[in-house]
């Protein structure tokens, strides 16, 4: 009975240990590899050539001023140094209030201002959200058709549709706004989060002001009507339940994980990251306690993610006649990831799944074999040209990491929408304003500001990371794990800067956790400075 239980325990111990290996170990590898954007973002700025009728997403590089960057992110420290100084004084609920009041002004301002016309695939899952309103369902499902070559669209198509159906009228504003709701939502949750995993009140603080300035990315942003934003929310809803199991074990914080991480699968693909991120972090919960809970938690969110998206999809099935299986496989993505460019950088969007797709007949497994061959060829392109593979790649991070305002201006600029509707053209051309925040000087000091902000959320999130993860702890490991999902992702997946907006977002907690350590440390110097100048 006596050897039975020591192998138990032997076990148990052996678990724990590869537990907190892991848990360190993504939080070292994520410390690393934010550190380095930070550093990288003092030497590389990634910029698109804007002009109010046109969006180049054709990425520039251009090396900074170094000694500036530098003296600006100083200067900045500093500033913030000085509201650190009376952060005590201050109470947090004024702070977030203040966060709140940004992101939901500045969203609202800049949606009804600039009444902004969506292009491309905001369009389309637009206009697909339209056709279900209408029950005109062949020209969306139809073999070649949007939601037939894009089934992954549903869901938010499906918002959409719910959204027009509920107003009664089919108004891309009222999206807008919501996205702009989203965002405040998401701001509280993030100081939820932050509140959850850091309980030093200054750290919360200091969170609240970083998310303060936050609100200019969102606030531009919130007229991409493309389910990252409603997406982003219930994630962190999901991440914020998954925190709280962590404390107290209570299965029920689980359902409404499932559920909400479920949402956000639904609304955007991608989120199936953040599902990936709460599933591994649950593992290791249960390597670490053995507690059934954990087992049957985690199961759940399973369940929930994968029992409703079959669920609606089945539904939508049976209701149209029309077959959802069939689309751009998902390894035509890959392949994408990896093609050799045509017109935009490496890793960015090329049109070759749409034309695969075509050739194929709009076949999914016949798509799928010509794109396997592709893919094959390619990679064996890739071992017979390390030089190139290095340049590839480091192009497609540069891209992807280091442009500070991660595509949000280009996002809100009318483009060729200014062409193709003249009463949008003079609503553009008759407020200057507008042009100025998108491509003029505001967006340009708005611009070398973000570059700013990015260089000193990254550094301080790496330095906070280096400070912690030899602790091993796992409410501390779900944010970096989501980043690092992410990150790995995108490396062999298509690519945007705007993909990975939501984990520039998510790493705040860890940035004002960073900020607070160093500012700690520099308290501890000049205090020892002063008792030695007392002592003298």
């Amino acid at each position: 009975m006596d050897k039975k239980l020591d192998n138990k325990l032997s076990v148990q111990s052996k678990t724990q240990t590869f537990q907190k290996f892991s848990a360190s170990g993504i939080m070292l590898t994520v410390g690393i590899i934010t550190a380095t954007i930070g550093l990288l973002a003092i030497f590389i700025t990634v910029y698109f050539d804007l002009v109010i009728n046109f969006a180049s997403e054709k990425c520039q590089f251009k090396i900074d001023n170094i000694f500036l960057n530098i003296a600006f992110s100083v200067i900045s420290l500093g500033v913030l140094y000085l509201f650190y100084r009376i952060l005590p004084k201050i109470n947090k609920y004024i702070l977030l209030a203040i966060a709140l009041a940004f992101t939901l002004i500045l969203g609202l301002w800049w949606v009804n201002l600039i009444g902004f016309k969506p292009i491309s695939d905001q369009s389309m899952v637009i206009y697909c959200g339209e056709k279900l309103v209408e029950n005109d369902l062949s020209t969306i499902l139809s073999p070649g058709e949007y939601l037939n070559r894009n089934p992954h669209q549903l869901g938010f198509s499906l918002y959409i549709m719910t959204i027009f159906r509920f107003l009664g009228e089919n108004s891309v504003l009222t999206l807008q706004i919501l996205n702009v709701i989203y965002s405040t939502v998401s701001t509280f949750l993030l100081y939820l989060i932050c509140k959850e995993i850091f309980k030093e009140e200054t750290v919360q603080k200091i969170c609240l002001l970083l998310i303060s300035f936050f609100s200019i990315y969102w606030a531009i942003f919130s007229v991409h009507v493309y389910g990252n934003i409603p997406g982003l929310m219930f994630g962190l809803i999901a991440f914020l339940f998954t925190l709280k199991f962590l404390d107290n074990n209570k299965i029920y914080y689980l359902a409404i994980t499932g559920m909400s991480i479920a949402l956000a699968y639904l609304l955007k693909s991608n989120y199936e990251i953040f599902a990936c991120a709460v599933i591994i972090v649950l593992f290791l919960y249960f390597l670490q306690t053995y507690k059934k809970q954990a087992i049957a938690g985690t199961l759940l969110v399973l369940l929930c993610i994968f029992t409703f998206k079959t669920y609606v999809y089945k539904h939508v099935e049976n209701g149209t006649g029309y077959s959802l299986s069939e689309g751009v496989p998902m390894i035509s993505y890959i392949y994408m990831g990896i093609a050799e460019p045509v017109t935009l950088t490496p890793g960015w969007y090329t049109a070759d799944v749409e034309t695969i797709y075509n050739q194929s007949g709009f076949n999914k497994e016949e798509s799928a074999k010509i794109t396997s061959e592709l893919l094959k060829n390619r990679l064996i392109f890739f071992t017979e040209n390390p030089r190139y593979v290095w340049n590839f790649f480091t192009s497609k991070l540069q891209t992807t990491w280091l442009n500070p305002t991660f595509q949000v201006f280009w996002c809100s600029t009318p483009s060729t929408m200014m062409t193709l509707d003249a009463e949008y053209n003079l609503r553009i051309v008759s407020n200057p304003i507008i042009a100025d925040v998108i491509c003029g000087d505001i967006q340009k000091n708005l611009e070398q500001s973000m570059d700013i902000f990015q260089i000193i959320t990254f550094m301080s999130a790496g330095f906070a990371l280096f400070s912690l993860f030899k602790t091993g702890s796992l409410k501390e490991t779900l944010l970096p794990l989501t980043f690092l999902g992410g990150f790995i992702f995108h490396i062999i997946w298509e690519t945007k800067s705007i993909y990975v907006i939501q984990y520039f977002y998510i790493m705040l907690p860890f940035s004002a956790y960073g900020i607070y350590k160093l500012f700690t440390i520099l308290d501890k110097k000049i205090n020892e400075i002063l008792e030695k100048s007392k002592t003298a």
